[in-house]
């Protein structure tokens, strides 16, 4: 949310600088990702070596290296479940680079419209991804340490924050629509074009509360049924415009009266979905992973020398256990 403003207006790099904006936050996302998975102190152990630390009248010791031998099982089982995640990423990739793809062939005015305002909405998706980030490790957390009604409880709280912060976001930029899009572009033609669809743009950013129970969908471990939405929400645009190009040309407000449709489907899909795990349905392919502990372990084991070794294993094991 801050490269974004940042690049565009006060560098004045416009639509570039929206680009190199998404281009940074991508990486640094994924570097962070990277470090919490496999560096972190919660995170997925399956290779690797742990120092472990004790600590002996109150004063703190390094141990020998406690040893943790490669789990091929646990690797592929978690490799399954983050690839599982993708389906809803490569979701939205076909649905908004298929939309953008036909609103191009929509004439150069409406084209050029639809990119400003396709920025508008990714600048807001920022903060709605933030909130799915938010919703699943709140509800994960908890589903593990409190068990799943806390888990629930969570979830519900965090989705009518989230419904309270976005009609929020849609009033201060419906507030603000007209000197938003002429900084964009001074081309009148462009900036008629986006003021007439910009309705429906803010439409969308009122279903944007289902980010939360998306992310405490997946916090419940029930992931795939995440993607089993999105891909509903995905047939349900593509029936949209096809319905829309049988009435005529597609239009500018067409295809982004399709893309709410998209985001209704979704929003009544997590929503529905969360209402059949209240009432007792099982999670789809729901799976806890063993992680490191969060506090230091006391090694149960004196550990002097390599001949020690598998002692030293089978007590951390166990302790893991």
């Amino acid at each position: 949310m801050v490269l974004d403003p940042t690049f565009i207006f006060t560098f004045k790099l416009g639509f570039q600088g929206a680009a190199y904006a998404t281009v940074v936050a991508q990486y640094a996302e994924a570097a962070l990702m990277w470090w919490f998975a496999f560096k972190g102190p919660r995170r997925v152990n399956f290779f690797g070596d742990e120092t472990v630390l004790v600590s002996e009248d109150g004063e703190e010791e390094t141990s020998p290296v406690a040893v943790y031998a490669f789990d091929s099982v646990l690797a592929w089982k978690f490799f399954r479940e983050a690839t599982s995640m993708l389906g809803r990423v490569m979701n939205v990739v076909l649905v908004w680079g298929g939309t953008s793809a036909l609103a191009a062939r929509t004439g150069v005015f409406s084209g050029a419209a639809h990119v400003l305002l396709f920025q508008i909405l990714s600048i807001i998706s920022v903060a709605a991804g933030a909130m799915t980030t938010v919703s699943n490790a709140v509800t994960s957390r908890l589903q593990v340490s409190e068990g799943d009604a806390a888990a629930s409880g969570a979830g519900a709280a965090l989705s009518l924050l989230s419904a309270g912060v976005f009609v929020a976001i849609a009033c201060v930029f419906w507030e603000i629509r007209t000197p938003l899009l002429t900084n964009f572009t001074p081309d009148l033609a462009v900036v008629g074009h986006a003021l007439s669809a910009y309705p429906v743009v803010m439409i969308c950013v009122l279903t944007y509360w289902y980010k939360a129970l998306e992310g405490a969908l997946i916090g419940r471990g029930d992931a795939r049924s995440v993607n089993n939405v999105f891909a509903v929400g995905g047939a349900v645009c593509a029936s949209s415009l096809y319905a829309f190009s049988k009435k005529g040309p597609l239009t500018l407000s067409g295809i982004w009266w399709s893309i709410f449709a998209y985001y209704v489907a979704l929003s009544l899909g997590c929503l529905i979905r969360w209402i059949q795990l209240d009432k007792g349905f099982k999670p789809i392919q729901g799976t806890t992973f063993k992680t490191t502990p969060q506090a230091p372990i006391e090694s149960p084991v004196e550990c002097v020398d390599d001949d020690d070794k598998d002692a030293r294993v089978a007590a951390v094991t166990k302790e893991l256990d």
